[in-house]
Parts: structure tokens; sequence; C-alpha cells
């Protein structure tokens, strides 16, 4: 494949990155706000309204759900994203050639931060000194958030139960 035709593939495909990656990043914002505004109704309805309210009791458990939904919506646009890399990657291995030591061009910035972040997670063994994506970042506020929902759910259930008898 010639240069040219290349260069426009690179183009097309970074601009597909930087649009999912925006995306990802917009997506998680808006679930971090519904999810604050969600557990904020929760506590208000549970605090001031009624403690055996229906709704104080659906709201947790609609938080979950749309943290499940939205952990599910970042896993595919996560996919996407992927692909679009290992587009850029495979078109900037044909772009510019590697060293003789095998290791890859440097400026051929996807393929040096794998080898990058593969040697730093390699002498970090402890979690905390692991460097963290955002897919890992992202997956654990989902289940952090899912989980505070549910647990709040299943209190918000139990003290019906209780003051009902």
């Amino acid at each position: 494949m010639d240069k040219e035709l290349l260069l426009k593939y690179r183009e097309y495909h970074f601009n597909y990155f930087s649009l999912l990656a925006g995306q990802r990043l917009k997506t998680f914002n808006f679930f971090i706000v519904i999810s604050a505004i969600i557990f904020g109704a929760f506590v208000n309805v549970f605090k001031e309204v009624d403690v055996n309210s229906t709704i104080a009791c659906i709201l947790p458990y609609l938080l979950s759900t749309l943290s499940f939904i939205f952990w599910k919506l970042d896993n595919r646009t996560k996919h996407m994203i992927k692909t679009a890399e290992n587009a850029i990657k495979d078109i900037d291995d044909s772009l510019l050639p590697s060293s003789e030591s095998n290791h890859p061009n440097i400026l051929n910035i996807l393929r040096v931060d794998d080898v990058n972040m593969d040697i730093q997670n390699l002498n970090n063994r402890g979690f905390l000194r692991k460097k963290f994506s955002y897919s890992t970042c992202f997956n654990s506020i989902f289940l952090i958030i899912g989980v505070l929902g549910f647990i709040s759910g299943s209190f918000c259930i139990i003290n019906m139960l209780i003051t009902s008898c």
C-alpha cells in the first residue's frame, strides 16, 4: 500500500479513535451525574419523605441497573476504541521502521506505550503500585456504585419489613 493511502487511513482511524474516546468520557461523566442525582433523591426521600416509601426502595435498584447498563455500554465503546487503536498501530508499523533491537520505533507512541506499561506493571507487583487504565478505574466505579445501590435498596426493604411488623 502506498504511503499516501496509509496516511489517509491513519487520519481516518485517528479521528474515529478520538471521537470514541471523547464519547466514552462524556458518557462516563453523564453516568456520574445521573448516579449522584439518583442517590441524592434516594437519601432525600429516605430521610425527609417516608422511610417506608416504595420509591425510596426503587431508586437504589435503579442505580444498580444503570450501573450495569453503563458498564456494558462502556465495554462496547472500549472495544471499538481498541479496534481503532490496533489499526493505528498497524499503520504506524508500516510507516515507521522498527529499531534493530526489536523495540518499536520511538515515534510509534501507541506501541511504545504498550511496552512501557508492560515493563512498569511487571516491575510493580503490588496492586497500588501498578498503573491503572481508564478501564480499571471506570469498572471499579461501576462496581462500587452498583453494589452501593444494591446494598442501599436491600437496607431500605429490610427497614420497611422491620417497621411494618
